[in-house]
């Protein structure tokens, strides 16, 4: 495992769980944008991990446009 695929794991396991926490407390209901943003960010990432690793470079680009306009959309 290279460095940037442990990097990689160790950032969207904090994710999850801070994720987690917000459903388990009950927070999403206080922050809802801020839980569907984590939400977005988190699987957006396993997403574009898994088509750069798996699929072409065309499919690779556009799962990264597809993202950061939709990631683009939900931070204004």
């Amino acid at each position: 495992m290279s460095l940037q695929t442990a990097a990689f794991f160790t950032g969207n396991v904090a994710e999850a769980v801070v994720v987690a926490l917000l459903i388990y407390r009950r927070v999403w209901r206080s922050f809802p944008f801020f839980f569907i943003y984590s939400l977005e960010c988190m699987l957006g990432s396993i997403l574009y991990y898994v088509v750069q690793h798996r699929f072409s470079a065309v499919a690779t680009f556009n799962t990264y446009l597809y993202e950061s306009f939709l990631d683009f959309a939900l931070q204004f």
